[in-house]
């Protein structure tokens, strides 16, 4: 009797699992063809996977089934129903239910690890061999299989691994064979890169899949200039010339040399160059042919600088000159390989492409921006200006954007969301047939350690809907969100609804109000203008509630934990913040005795290595004395010299902004001096927002240093109107922070005049107003 009863519990353990029908026959198996892809596979094992965490099936993977089965890619069942998923475009897939079986298929990449010349960033982001799983290269099974999961069991994923998975328990049976999707993506390229595809976890490679990402072929247009360099060598002629000799060692201030882009011979070397690259790899149609970051100024010859645009403004200046340089290597290219392009980056100095320029057809562009910044009426109208522009003279246009980079600046451990913008900037994207884009969501690792999402409390979210966008851009934002409000936090739903939902209202109305750009520039504001202290009061008790609904040792708990995580920083120091930017601070004239300040490190804490400066003014100059203590003063580190300063900030050093204009601080250029122990000194131009540099080449400030038994000091005096300060009469103001970088052996310290409360230094945001006393 008690075996019977144990076999009779069982039996109905059996029947509450459920499992999957189709016409209310059982589903026995899943099926693959028998020499499966890859990635058919893959998606096999995927749906076995969830399939038996929402139902309790585990379902054998055949090759074969007589019964109710889901086949998986071409399968003969495929065949049958007369679906040739060759003639799909890239990533197209398919899912349908028929009297015995579901189909599960798309277009696939047949071949193995797909890679470019040059990876945004790195060459292991496109591979993944324990999975043997590509991040480019067509995927519509992988993509089918997923869909199939979304809509018959209601999973979803919103962030990697078992934490951002959402599995609902099925006790009954679910029926399948009515299932119907067919769908393929509105951008053609979409890839969002929050981590290395190679060594790194299965769940953050299989995310990236799971949210729809991929792309045909590598979009690979990012600085690649590092390659001219064998060319260059041949002829010392084809290196820039600069101050006066062609330049073989680094650019300036660039760490890669620069060349002479207008020389006729160069440019048709580099067009060979291209060409023996395509003969070798003929599964390749891009090349990348941009400047490397940090391209400050460009050749000094006659015909270089004929090219210069200063019309363009800063976003233009150089924009003839690179894009005219791409735009003849491209036209050379399509002479031996028409079925190939070569592009570039629109981006920095060379974002505009000039109107006398009549681009190539086989030359793309990808285009720099910030989307979560588009709440800027300033900023999102010249955008786009620039967009329509490009849009008349090329096709084949691409985006780059950078989610992550909003919170290592102003908006660190804010809660910056922006599902609006995002959806607004992609139906735009959708007009203009753009291919696509990729989106930097990483963190910056430190030694030994690789790239991985950054903040993903914060970032999940928004890179979990502009994957949802990239194939349907219309779809209800209300309803998409609403169902993760309930999905995600259960219990706590209305509490992180509000959360969100205020995090929102703050980015889109205040930063309407608020963000200001100027000729284009990424937008600027303090993050106490879009954040106001009511808002982050709310913020903090909707989280602190939420908490506290979720239960103990739930999932709902733990993903609530880990954004509490990430926004506390910025919640604890909001009012700090606030009295920070309301000080100023008065300074005496010269004839009275010195004002003293002392830094504290970027959070408001003391700082571990004094530092102190003294401060006075006459009507010229402002004079500075930096006091710089230091336990290692044999070891501090001073390699830039007076007759060399180049790269002084590398150094144990001091950096000092300056900003002329209160009312216009997050629009106007202001200057960065660079100061070192051996009195190297830098001076620079900087432009609104930081983006550029102009290095300013006789130096106006007067120097000098010394080196004492447990300190260096600097001794500074700055002339004022000529670093466009007003003249120093009582009660004139400029703009003002002090930043000492310690790098000598022992723990570095950032520590500042004013502290900033991010990892970020210098942002207009982050200066004091210094009133003439």
């Amino acid at each position: 009797m008690k075996k019977l009863l144990i076999f009779f519990c069982i039996l109905l353990s059996m029947v509450a699992q459920g499992g999957l029908t189709i016409a209310g026959r059982q589903v026995e198996a899943i099926v693959i063809p028998h020499n499966a892809k890859d990635t058919e596979k893959l998606a096999a094992n995927e749906l076995r996977r969830f399939i038996r965490q929402a139902t309790g099936a585990d379902l054998p993977v055949f090759i074969k089934a007589q019964g109710p089965a889901i086949h998986v890619g071409a399968t003969e069942a495929l065949a049958a129903n007369g679906i040739d998923t060759s003639s799909f475009e890239p990533d197209e897939f398919i899912v349908k239910g028929t009297r015995n079986a579901v189909l599960v298929a798309g277009r696939d990449y047949p071949g193995g690890p797909l890679t470019g010349l040059k990876a945004p960033f790195d060459m292991d982001c496109f591979y993944n061999s324990s999975l043997k799983l590509c991040a480019l290269g067509s995927s519509g099974t992988l993509f089918a299989a997923y869909a199939f999961l979304e809509q018959a069991l209601g999973i979803r994923f919103y962030w990697p691994g078992q934490l951002g998975t959402v599995v609902p328990k099925h006790t009954a049976n679910v029926e399948i064979g009515k299932l119907k999707i067919h769908r393929k993506p509105a951008f053609k390229y979409r890839n969002i890169f929050f981590g290395a595809f190679s060594g790194a976890d299965e769940d953050e490679v299989l995310w990236y899949k799971q949210l729809g990402l991929g792309g045909e072929a590598p979009i690979q247009l990012t600085y690649s200039f590092r390659f001219l360099e064998g060319i260059a060598k041949e002829n010392p002629a084809f290196y820039a010339l600069l101050n006066g000799k062609r330049h073989g060692g680094m650019g300036f201030s660039a760490s890669e040399p620069q060349y002479c882009l207008s020389n006729p011979d160069f440019r048709q070397k580099v067009v060979e160059y291209i060409c023996r690259y395509f003969d070798s790899h003929p599964e390749q149609r891009l090349f990348p042919l941009s400047p490397d970051e940090g391209f400050p100024r460009i050749c000094e010859c006659e015909q270089c600088q004929a090219q210069l645009r200063p019309q363009l403004g800063t976003n233009g200046i150089f924009s003839y000159h690179v894009w005219d340089f791409i735009n003849e290597v491209a036209k050379g290219v399509h002479a031996k390989h028409p079925e190939c392009s070569v592009g570039g980056l629109a981006y920095s100095r060379y974002s505009l492409l000039p109107p006398e320029i009549k681009l190539h057809p086989s030359v793309s562009v990808i285009i720099f921006r910030q989307r979560a910044f588009t709440v800027c009426p300033e900023y999102k109208k010249a955008l786009r200006a620039n967009i329509h522009a490009w849009a008349k003279k090329t096709h084949n246009i691409y985006f780059w954007d950078s989610y992550q980079a909003i919170w290592q600046a102003t908006w660190q451990n804010y809660p910056v969301f922006f599902p609006d913008a995002i959806q607004d900037d992609l139906r735009f994207m959708n007009k203009k047939e753009c291919g696509g884009e990729f989106i930097a969501a990483y963190t910056q690792p430190t030694k030994g350690q690789r790239k991985l999402i950054a903040l993903p409390g914060m970032q999940h979210l928004d890179i979990y809907i502009t994957s949802k966008l990239y194939w349907q851009p219309d779809l209800d934002m209300d309803k998409l969100l609403n169902e993760y409000y309930r999905l995600f936090y259960g219990p706590a739903a209305d509490d992180m609804r509000e959360f969100w939902e205020t995090a929102r209202r703050c980015w889109n109305e205040n930063g309407t109000k608020n963000l200001t750009s100027n000729n284009g520039a990424i937008p600027q504001s303090r993050a106490t203008l879009i954040f106001t202290a009511e808002d982050m009061s709310k913020l903090e008790d909707c989280l602190k509630s939420a908490s506290e609904k979720a239960g103990k040792d739930t999932n709902y708990a733990r993903r609530i934990a880990i954004i509490q995580g990430e926004c506390h920083s910025a919640m604890e120091h909001h009012s700090q913040k606030i009295q920070f930017e309301q000080q100023s601070i008065a300074i005496p004239r010269v004839g009275n005795k010195h004002l003293r300040c002392q830094f504290t490190q970027n959070d408001g804490r003391t700082s571990n290595y004094p530092t102190y400066v003294d401060i006075l003014y006459d009507k010229n100059n402002l004079y500075l004395r930096l006091l710089a203590f230091e336990p290692e003063m044999a070891k501090i580190k001073a390699n830039a010299t007076k007759d060399d300063p180049y790269n002084a900030s590398a150094d144990d050093c001091f950096e000092i902004f300056l900003h002329g204009s209160v009312e216009e601080r997050m629009t106007a250029p202001y200057f960065r001096i660079d100061i070192n122990a051996n009195g190297a000194m830098e001076t620079w131009k900087v432009a609104p927002g930081g983006a550029a540099l102009d290095k300013i080449l006789r130096n106006p400030c007067r120097v000098s240093t010394r080196r004492l038994a447990h300190r260096w000091e600097a001794n500074l005096a700055i002339p004022i109107t000529e670093l466009g300060m007003p003249e120093g009469e009582i009660g004139n103001s400029f703009l003002m922070n002090i930043y000492r970088f310690r790098v000598a052996k022992g723990p570095g310290e950032i520590s500042s005049l004013v502290p900033s409360f991010t990892t970020q230094y210098g942002e207009p945001d982050k200066l004091c107003q210094i009133i003439f006393q």
